[in-house]
């Protein structure tokens, strides 16, 4: 089997509140070589690490983030089901940037539209760009990015009934027009054909998310480059 990069989703969702700090601590103890976080954008202009367009799952407040400002923002509190410490904020990619140890990769992927020349700007601020990918669903942001981020590198993320699995030769022909490094894609897509397929376009393959053992094994051994997981730990006991 290949040993393919490990990547944990949502700083480390399955054993701490999803795009903490408390989560980016435990994905860096536990060994990985990435970390996942997603960033949408505050009402004044402040990039914020939250997966959803409102707190509600996440804070149980149904509050659109961005009409909130940094400030406001930081009355709520992230619920937090795994460790005693109840109170978890929600962080700034600044406060990750500064956290994040340099040997660790930084995976951020933009929720919305239009976050390209904020992530950039906080990236030169901190120095952190050669330690950060960008990978994205959303086409018209990964076209945007070269842009902004000369030296970073992007994957165009593919879910299900998505281009990929319709028209594998359309969405890797379009993945190649905008450069990326690879694909992404729910694990459920992949097989053995379509992996031999993007690697045949010189493309790497990232896998998400994968959290069962038996998926694991399987993606292993066909070779996919990068696994993202909410259990990182369970990819290494393997």
């Amino acid at each position: 089997m290949s040993s393919p990069l490990v990547i944990s989703h949502r700083t480390q969702m399955g054993t701490m509140p999803e795009n903490s700090l408390e989560g980016i601590e435990a994905a860096m103890h536990s060994g990985v070589d990435g970390i996942e976080i997603d960033v949408r954008q505050t009402a004044d202009g402040e990039i914020v690490l939250m997966h959803d367009t409102s707190l509600l799952r996440m804070t149980g407040f149904d509050v659109k983030l961005k009409d909130l400002t940094v400030q406001e923002l930081s009355e709520y509190q992230l619920i937090n089901t795994h460790t005693e410490n109840g109170s978890v904020k929600i962080p700034t990619l600044r406060e990750v940037l500064y956290l994040i140890d340099s040997k660790t990769l930084l995976v951020i992927e933009p929720k919305e539209n239009e976050l390209e020349s904020r992530i950039a700007e906080i990236l030169a601020e901190r120095g952190n760009v050669d330690q950060c990918w960008i990978w994205c669903l959303d086409p018209e942001v990964i076209r945007k990015i070269p842009s902004k981020f000369t030296h970073v590198p992007t994957w165009l993320s593919f879910g299900m009934n998505s281009p990929l699995s319709n028209d594998p030769e359309i969405a890797i022909q379009s993945a190649m027009e905008f450069g990326v490094k690879g694909i992404t894609a729910n694990y459920k897509l992949l097989n053995e054909d379509l992996i031999t397929f993007i690697h045949g376009y010189g493309l790497q393959i990232a896998a998400w998310t994968v959290n069962e053992i038996g998926a694991i094994e399987n993606l292993k051994s066909l070779n996919v480059d990068v696994i993202c997981s909410d259990f990182p730990e369970r990819i290494f006991n393997l």
